[in-house]
């Protein structure tokens, strides 16, 4: 993602990740399950990268660039807030 837009065959496999709600050639959405589980590991400590892997995707598709934007602060961090109260 990092390149720009993703490849016919990395939006397929992004697809196929349960955690993922949409995902386009530019955009790729994350379910609300994957955000709250997204944030109760990073507090706990896990880094971005480790916390992808572990639910299944392959970071390699991400890019660094398109980890690193998925920390706090970014798209994850506002309907965690809205849950954790």
């Amino acid at each position: 993602m990092a390149r720009g837009r993703l490849s016919h065959e990395e939006v397929v496999l992004l697809q196929e990740n349960p955690y993922v709600e949409f995902v386009s050639r530019q955009r790729i959405m994350y379910t609300y399950e994957f955000k709250c589980l997204f944030m109760e590991q990073y507090l706990a400590g896990k880094r971005p990268v480790d916390i992808f892997r572990q639910a299944g995707f392959d970071v390699s598709v991400l890019g660094k660039s398109g980890l690193s934007e998925r920390q706090p602060g970014g798209n994850l961090f506002m309907p965690v807030m809205a849950w954790r109260g």
